[in-house]
């Protein structure tokens, strides 16, 4: 706390290195802490091999005080026996969001971080369904503690199916976190896994075009790729009414934040923790 305290009591932005520096401490203080509480799952916590995995799921499924490290690490060295039974799960998850989360509690966090951890691509439709409600119904249904991660969970398991995703992106009555969520796979698939960049910038200016409302999400899946040739979308969202310059900044904070490489946003997508990593991580 006393890290956080000195890194925001500043005055000006030409203290911006000083800043930097007073974060990467509380980064790795952070980190520190939590790498130890990882640790103390020594040999005498471990589920003993042979457990029923039913039998560990519903030890997660109830756990609601700790975090269930060692379960979590069990089932993801027994995918073979889970998968089908993390897909039923998903399955009754999507389809009824708010009642699932509310009988299942933290079970329903790590349900698609152990997805995602696997990469099951019959699990995208689900996960796309899953936070396609509006801001309040995310709350309910996901949490702060999913969310920072949920778009990796997604890019991990998407199946290809680009005209759903697009689909998802244009609905009507869909919070903004899930339409960025959407637009950060969709611009993942085609940058990295397509390498089509032609036609994601084709997309996006269209997207622009027949919902302006999206500039400041448009704008923020262009902040984490840094590619130049997508900057005129940008100059058209962030001068358009709809741009929320308290996201990004105005033209030449967004710029800087572009031009800013010592932070790859797209790393996260491509070094994907274990889930008793990932717990721990976003906990």
């Amino acid at each position: 706390m006393e890290i956080l305290k000195r890194a925001y009591y500043l005055e000006s932005i030409d203290e911006i290195d000083i800043v930097i520096e007073r974060m990467t401490e509380l980064h790795i203080a952070i980190e520190k802490e939590k790498i130890e509480r990882f640790t103390k799952i020594n040999d005498k916590d471990k589920v003993p091999e042979g457990t029923e995995i039913a039998e560990i799921l519903e030890q997660i499924r109830k756990t609601e005080d700790i975090l269930p490290l060692a379960e979590l690490k069990y089932i993801n060295a027994h995918k073979n026996e889970v998968l089908h039974l993390a897909l039923k799960e998903m399955k009754e998850y999507a389809g009824d969001p708010i009642k699932y989360a509310t009988e299942n509690d933290f079970f329903s966090l790590y349900i698609p971080m152990l997805l995602g951890q696997w990469e099951v691509r019959t699990a995208s439709k689900y996960l796309i369904d899953l936070v396609a409600c509006t801001d309040e119904e995310i709350d309910r249904t996901i949490g702060d503690m999913i969310a920072e991660c949920y778009s990796v969970v997604l890019y991990k398991c998407f199946d290809g199916n680009i005209d759903y995703l697009k689909e998802m992106i244009e609905k009507d009555g869909i919070s903004e976190f899930s339409t960025l969520a959407y637009l950060q796979v969709l611009t993942m698939f085609w940058i990295f896994d397509q390498n089509n960049l032609p036609e994601l910038r084709d997309y996006l200016e269209q997207l622009f075009i027949k919902r302006p409302e999206t500039a400041s999400q448009i704008t923020g899946v262009i902040m984490e790729h840094h590619k130049d040739e997508l900057l005129p979308i940008t100059e058209k969202c962030i001068a358009s009414e709809f741009y929320d310059p308290s996201i990004y900044g105005d033209r030449e904070e967004y710029m800087f934040h572009f031009n800013d490489f010592s932070n790859m946003e797209t790393d996260r997508y491509l070094n994907y923790l274990p889930i008793h990593w990932r717990v721990v991580q976003v906990s």
